[in-house]
């Protein structure tokens, strides 16, 4: 099937998704599902400035984990993105994109971003992004804001940071939005066996849940780069910025949204939600059986139900008849139901 045959059948998926979520907005799990599903279909509405935009690729990190060394050594430029000794320094996000591809981004405003010129660069985007877990408040909105946007997540820690995964837990809500990239940077610090601490950060994130075979772990130095992933990293992202795997990585992050619309833990609350709503229709039901059954007890009750259901037939003959017969069933039945009436009062 071509990719615009796709691209309508999905459309179509979640706009009869929404349409039959309708009704049931009201429950929190629909409600949810009706919010990404909305935001896939404004997507796929927008399909050829999405697919035509740069891949954008955000550097996310905690407090001194050093991601704009990182981004500097990855561009090539020393000072493209601040390395001052500061805690929280880096105050807006720092984009590194060719002019062409600029007027392309799909970046929110309220970010501020910062611009850095790189033509060799093509179908790409680098972003640098204030920490997001330092003490202020407005550096977290705006790498979330990085985030929301990003095609791809370069999540970036060192050696001895890598046991607290408070970041990683904050940028677990996304993974299934998102495909990710994991860096354990300044290796060059110490003496250190790369091959076990890579095995030990990669137990750690299957652990919460994310996929991150060894070839998503990269060791660099910034300083030191001799036997180090820096170079294999580089070359992922920057030697092959003009590939069709540009394309298919893009295409990989809208269905991570496609797939996050149904996300398991919806579809689990919805089936709870399911099951409740079966048990109060069986009790609903045999509560109206057990008054039917109570009811029926009482002879009187019983003749003046069987008289319902006779005149009802009668009714329904007076419909299916033709003139004459109809007109003189008509008659019989309305006088018919004047004495139900009747009988029904006195009782």
């Amino acid at each position: 099937m071509s990719r615009p045959a796709l691209v309508a059948q999905a459309a179509a998926e979640v706009d009869d998704l929404l349409a039959d979520a309708g009704p049931l907005t009201r429950l929190t799990a629909v409600a949810r599902m009706n919010a990404r599903a909305e935001q896939v279909r404004r997507m796929l509405e927008d399909e050829q400035r999405w697919l035509r935009r740069p891949l954008q690729v955000a550097l996310i990190g905690e407090t001194g984990v050093g991601k704009s060394a990182l981004f500097n050594a990855l561009i090539g430029r020393a000072e493209a993105s601040s390395t001052a000794d500061l805690r929280c320094h880096t105050d807006y996000p720092v984009v590194a994109v060719s002019p062409a591809d600029r007027p392309r981004l799909n970046l929110d405003p309220d970010a501020h971003a910062h611009y850095v010129k790189v033509p060799e660069l093509s179908n790409l985007a680098l972003i640098d992004t204030p920490d997001f877990n330092g003490a202020k408040p407005e550096h977290h909105e705006r790498a979330r804001q990085v985030i929301r946007h990003a095609d791809l997540i370069i999540y970036i820690t060192i050696p001895d940071q890598r046991a607290d995964m408070s970041g990683l837990e904050e940028l677990a809500r996304w993974r299934a939005t998102h495909r990710f990239l994991f860096v354990i940077n300044k290796m060059d610090r110490e003496q250190l066996d790369g091959d076990p601490i890579r095995r030990d950060f990669a137990r750690r994130l299957h652990d919460l849940g994310f996929h991150a075979p060894p070839s998503r772990i990269f060791l660099t130095s910034t300083t030191d780069t001799a036997g180090t992933d820096l170079p294999r990293l580089r070359d992922l992202l920057l030697r092959h910025s003009d590939d069709p795997g540009i394309t298919i990585a893009r295409e990989d992050a809208a269905l991570g949204h496609l797939q996050h619309v149904l996300a398991p833990e919806l579809r689990e609350n919805l089936e709870a939600t399911r099951q409740q709503l079966e048990g109060a229709l069986d009790r609903h039901q045999q509560e109206v059986q057990r008054i039917y059954t109570e009811a029926l007890s009482d002879p009187h009750i019983e003749r003046l139900l069987k008289r319902m259901v006779r005149e009802q037939s009668w009714l329904e003959a007076a419909r299916v008849c033709w003139w004459p017969m109809s007109t003189m069933l008509h008659v019989r039945n309305r006088f018919a139901l004047l004495m139900t009436g009747y009988h029904v009062a006195r009782s």
